[in-house]
């Protein structure tokens, strides 16, 4: 992910986090840019996503009129922010198409208002996704499918899994003797109990 953080380096391959639900493919993608300074524009997909929904489109304002609002790849593209694509294979197949330019490292996009939006150089496009292939585990995710290989070439990936077990009772120990070791929240002095956090783990 370093290698992927500007201005330090222009190594500016899309990123596509793969991995089981909830291991943590789009909390790995905010823990970077909280942790460089970046903002995240996130956009989660479903069956009636079109490539229109990420740059935006006409909107109402308060006064009565009418403008262009930017959708999320185009504020992110406008501010050098990292655009997030979630559940990228929910999305209908024709839809990422249109994504294919800016994938490829576009230098700029054409809005339906025909604006040209220039590419800042520090956006970053990262998309996550659960079954990226038609194999036993696509049975799991019902609703998405398999990305052809012409779009997952446009991308470096990272393979994710949920955490070895100890580390995450680990974690959970931590968590829970910080919230316990407060007088307010704890008054009678309580421990975490040896057993529970594996427990949990295994739940």
């Amino acid at each position: 992910l370093l290698m992927w953080d500007p201005p330090r380096v222009s190594y500016n391959k899309n990123r596509l986090l793969t991995g089981p639900k909830g291991c943590g493919k789009s909390a790995l993608v905010f823990q970077f840019a909280a942790r460089t300074g970046r903002e995240v524009l996130r956009y989660s997909c479903h069956e009636r996503t079109e490539f229109a929904d990420l740059l935006g489109g006409m909107s109402i304002l308060p006064d009565g009129s009418t403008a262009f609002q930017d959708g999320p790849l185009t504020l992110a593209m406008r501010r050098g922010s990292i655009f997030m694509l979630d559940e990228v294979n929910a999305a209908r197949p024709g839809t990422l198409i249109g994504l294919n330019g800016v994938l490829d490292g576009a230098e700029s996009i054409t809005l339906p208002s025909g604006e040209v939006v220039k590419r800042h150089p520090e956006f970053r496009v990262a998309v996550t996704g659960n079954s990226l292939v038609r194999d036993e585990s696509a049975s799991a995710f019902r609703g998405t499918g398999a990305m052809n290989s012409a779009f997952l070439d446009r991308f470096f990936v990272i393979e994710k899994d949920y955490l070895p077990e100890h580390l995450e009772s680990k974690l959970i120990i931590t968590y829970l003797s910080a919230k316990l070791g407060d007088p307010m929240l704890n008054p009678n002095g309580i421990p975490v109990p040896a057993d529970l956090p594996v427990q949990i783990v295994k739940f």
